[in-house]
């Protein structure tokens, strides 16, 4: 099932840091301009949180599955 409102952080370390909610399909959308790597964080009430890298270059797609604590 969908994930609606987590919030997804997508941040580069320095000049690009965006979070966002997680809309009715669980999907969290961002307009970045500029490829290269980046660090998302996904944290809801009653999952454990998850951080990691994603490379941005084009249509990326990233998705994974939050755990309940």
């Amino acid at each position: 099932n969908p994930l609606v409102g987590a919030t997804v952080q997508l941040t580069d370390g320095s000049s690009y840091n965006e979070s966002i909610l997680t809309g009715a399909g669980g999907q969290a959308f961002f307009n970045t301009s500029t490829g290269g790597a980046y660090t998302i964080t996904i944290t809801s009430i009653g999952y454990l949180p998850i951080t990691g890298p994603v490379t941005i270059n084009g249509n990326n797609e990233y998705k994974t599955q939050l755990s309940n604590l």
